[in-house]
């Protein structure tokens, strides 16, 4: 065999294995660059899971207070008549003094007291509510 049949047999065999190692250097940044999009991937799976739980949670508690706010207020009066009122009307001390005002309008006595605000709001456990903390203190 002659020399230049074997230099060209080496030469391609040498091109071979450039192509060879520019195939494995090819691959091996396209595995980083793999393991990269698998991690931001993972990462980005991570913060779905985490919004999807906040949304579950804020659909749940505004699921609570649309369900609380559609209660009504019990109400009973010094005459042992009971109102419902719903909670919407009763938020603030001034709504619940217009219901109590307007339950009270066929009364003429209790009536003139209850106009200025003299009587109490009582709990369901027969503490007094002070006006100042109606807005905190009221549920459903």
């Amino acid at each position: 065999m002659s020399t230049k049949g074997t230099d060209a047999a080496l030469l391609e065999r040498l091109a071979h294995l450039e192509k060879l190692a520019t195939e494995k250097t090819n691959w091996e940044a396209n595995q980083a660059e793999w393991r990269k999009n698998v991690e931001d991937l993972a990462r980005l799976k991570a913060e779905i899971q985490i919004r999807e739980a906040e949304i579950a949670l804020r659909s749940k508690l505004e699921a609570e207070a649309a369900k609380e706010e559609a209660a009504p207020i019990l109400f009973q009066d010094a005459l042992g008549r009971l109102y419902t009122f719903p909670f919407q009307s009763c938020k603030s001390f001034e709504q619940i003094h217009e219901n109590i005002e307007q339950a009270f309008v066929g009364t003429r006595e209790i009536g003139a007291h209850v106009h200025v605000g003299h009587y109490d709001l009582l709990s369901p456990s027969r503490e007094i509510i002070l006006p100042a903390l109606w807005e905190t203190t009221i549920k459903p």
